[in-house]
């Protein structure tokens, strides 16, 4: 993840939620306000490769 300002923010480590095993979760520290952007990839079940990325913002 990184701030608007193209600064990655780091993350703990990404862990597979347990009652849904088709989410991840990866806790952030608190956010100032602004704009965040973030890529991910995983590995699927079935072994091929799925990425994505995502912007949100904190007000």
């Amino acid at each position: 993840m990184t701030d608007a300002s193209n600064i990655e923010v780091p993350l703990a480590a990404a862990k597979v939620d347990g009652a849904d095993a088709r989410t991840m979760m990866a806790p952030a520290p608190a956010l100032r306000a602004g704009v965040y952007h973030v890529q991910w990839s995983t590995m699927t079940h079935d072994g091929h490769k799925a990425k994505g990325e995502f912007a949100f913002t904190v007000k």
